[in-house]
């Protein structure tokens, strides 16, 4: 082969696989801020230590965001001159395409409609944007959010929605398959995780024409997109505009810029 790819780089058995493959170039991806991710997991603290020794053996990586590559050259030494950044593909002829099925699901459009996406995790910070979301409300009744996703932390979120007195401003929708047809008929999209390694959501809400809202720290993970000091203030002052689809064409291109630079 010309060049082997571990795009997993959490599992071992696919660095082996890579690292075993007769090939010319061996790259693997890497898809989190490691420095902020062992901080939080101590799981992944100690799997880390015992990984990271198969760094040594790729030739160059693949950050999928530029506010990757200093954490991970720090905590394992490789030189940042190896890691290319490499955003995700985001297929918006897919998603304009999946947006249009009809569902059984309207919101009311007489209010601001928020959406936010992902697994209900620690991770993903659905806990600190209750806590905001309650103070937006307290300013804001004509505001309502939309969390798609499930996992976890999903009975402890409920719980809090319910002792924030937030009922009847937050709606859970779980997991769906097509959360496309949803995202289409909201007005905002919020993240407001701990840490990312891109967030592609934020890309497939921009897509949409959806207003964004992330947090300052979230912006260095997501190159032209703008962060928030004051998250729940943005979103407070939010206001109902007419959308405009990006098929995000120049995005795209430097997607496969950066490809044909780490081939190479």
């Amino acid at each position: 082969y010309d060049i082997a790819i571990d795009f997993n780089s959490y599992s071992n058995e696919c660095a082996i696989g890579a690292l075993c493959a007769k090939a010319n170039k061996r790259i693997i991806w890497i898809h989190n801020d490691v420095r902020i991710k062992m901080s939080e997991e101590p799981k992944y603290r100690l799997l880390f230590h015992f990984f990271k020794g198969k760094f040594k053996y790729f030739d160059a990586f693949a950050a999928v965001s530029d506010g990757i590559i200093e954490p991970f050259s720090l905590e394992t030494g490789i030189e940042k001159e190896r890691i290319f950044t490499v955003n995700n593909f985001i297929d918006t002829d897919e998603i304009f395409r999946k947006s249009e099925e009809r569902i059984d699901f309207t919101v009311d459009s007489s209010k601001y409609n928020l959406a936010s996406m992902g697994r209900l995790c620690h991770q993903k910070g659905f806990d600190l944007l209750l806590n905001k979301f309650k103070d937006v409300i307290a300013t804001r009744k004509d505001m309502h959010l939309y969390i798609i996703g499930d996992g976890p932390d999903r009975e402890s979120l409920e719980r809090q929605t319910k002792e924030n007195g937030l009922t009847d401003f937050v709606t859970f929708l779980g997991n769906q398959k097509n959360p496309f047809p949803y995202l289409n008929q909201m007005d905002g999209f919020v993240l407001d995780s701990r840490y990312e390694g891109q967030g592609i959501v934020i890309w497939e809400a921009k897509a949409l024409g959806l207003e964004i809202f992330i947090p300052k720290h979230l912006e260095k993970y997501n190159k032209n997109i703008e962060g928030y000091e004051d998250l729940t203030s943005a979103i407070i002052n939010a206001k109902k505009r007419v959308k405009q689809r990006d098929p995000l064409i120049e995005y795209n291109e430097d997607i496969m810029k950066s490809l044909e630079a780490l081939f190479n």
